[in-house]
């Protein structure tokens, strides 16, 4: 006794995904019915040089170009010859990238800086990757650590650095940061994260 043959299709509503991302993955999968199944293509607006397997797409997606919009239907039946269908439409997006900037203040005021994020889907949030010594001659020592009270955040497409006022003997430092896409296509997908950027931080001492 076999079930019926069923399908899922979870990129039937339109699945967002990123530029050179980990592909949206299975775009469907099959239940039931008697296998060897047999995947018939009828409509195939793939992106160009992404491969199928079964539901699954393989490579990875290129540029959106000017609509970013695809998509493709295949019938799946099986060995009784039951037949279903799986839609799946994606809508391919750049790939999130974080603008370089720099951080200047001094004793009474420490220093903001707004950085831009541009691609992506979703909301990101950003990590510091590593601290090195600002070359440039200043008021500072040549600890890198982030000092007490600062603050990094994504807010509004851009990311906030702020270092706060009152360091006596101010801060300097360059820092390599990133930004990381938590919004992809679907389950199962790996988070996408930008090139690194880096912001130069000099805050002068008192």
């Amino acid at each position: 006794m076999y079930s019926a043959l069923g399908v899922t299709q979870p990129c039937a509503q339109q699945c967002t995904v990123e530029e050179a991302c980990s592909v949206c993955g299975a775009f469907g999968r099959v239940t039931g019915g008697l296998g060897p199944y047999h995947y018939t293509i009828t409509t195939d607006n793939r992106p160009t040089g992404m491969g199928v397997s079964g539901l699954i797409l393989t490579g990875t997606f290129p540029a959106p170009g000017a609509l970013g919009a695809f998509g493709m239907t295949v019938q799946v039946s099986d060995t009784f010859g039951a037949e279903r269908v799986v839609n799946a439409y994606w809508y391919v997006v750049s790939h999130i990238s974080l603008g370089s900037g720099t951080c200047l203040g001094g004793y009474p005021t420490g220093c903001t800086a707004n950085l831009p994020i541009s691609g992506g889907n979703g909301t990101a949030t950003v990590t510091l990757i590593s601290e090195a010594v600002n070359p440039t001659r200043g008021c500072w020592p040549s600890t890198t650590a982030p000092p007490k009270g600062y603050k990094l955040t994504v807010s509004g497409g851009t990311v906030a650095v702020s270092i706060p006022p009152g360091i006596g003997n101010g801060y300097g430092a360059v820092w390599t940061l990133i930004v990381t896409d938590q919004s992809l296509c679907g389950p199962g997908t790996s988070l996408c994260s930008s090139k690194s950027a880096t912001v130069t931080i000099g805050v002068q001492c008192s």
